[in-house]
């Protein structure tokens, strides 16, 4: 499938990938997230076709640089359809790997976006990220309780700077949660 997006943005995924199913519910995402990627290097962990990462930097803007990373071989591809499309090869790009064999990529000035499944993050990176401490952490969950407990964790380094919620089911209590974490000094 494909979607075209407001800020013209092409992404395009397999039949059976996860995507987003609500497109204007996933541009306000998009839209909230934006400015705290924009000229930023990014590190996206279970990044999908690269839906987020491309989509903020449809424009113009976004990130400097990102890194995609996803373990599914498919969206990969995909990722990499979607970069060249989008025109960002160059600063961009997708790998095929676990997010905890690419755990080393988040650095002091990394901003760090997560979009895991409903389990949340695994104990190693939250550690990884408590150790690095990356100036910002964006967080994207469709399980609020895994996403507060992992935040429990990241807490005391950080502060909440930006917190919203999405009804992308509308008449069903399936929300996503987006916050964002700005390193406390």
């Amino acid at each position: 499938g494909s979607f075209k997006g407001g800020a013209s943005v092409t992404l395009r995924s397999g039949l059976l990938g996860f995507f987003q199913i609500n497109p204007e519910v996933f541009e306000m995402v998009i839209r909230d997230m934006a400015p705290y990627l924009d000229g930023e290097h990014v590190v996206e962990f279970f990044a999908g076709v690269g839906a987020i990462t491309i989509a903020a930097a449809a424009g113009g803007g976004g990130p400097k640089s990102a890194i995609l990373v996803e373990i599914e071989g498919e969206a990969v591809q995909f990722a990499r359809q979607n970069i060249e499309l989008n025109g960002l090869q160059g600063r961009f790009e997708a790998r095929i790997s676990l997010a905890r064999k690419m755990r080393d990529e988040i650095e002091p000035e990394t901003v760090a976006v997560f979009d895991p499944p409903r389990s949340g993050l695994d104990p190693r990176t939250l550690k990884r990220l408590m150790e690095v401490r990356p100036k910002r952490v964006v967080y994207l969950s469709c399980n609020v309780a895994t996403q507060a407990n992992d935040l429990s964790e990241l807490l005391p380094c950080y502060r909440v700077e930006f917190a919203r919620l999405y009804n992308f089911f509308p008449r069903t209590p399936h929300i996503e949660s987006l916050i964002v974490l700005e390193r406390a000094r």
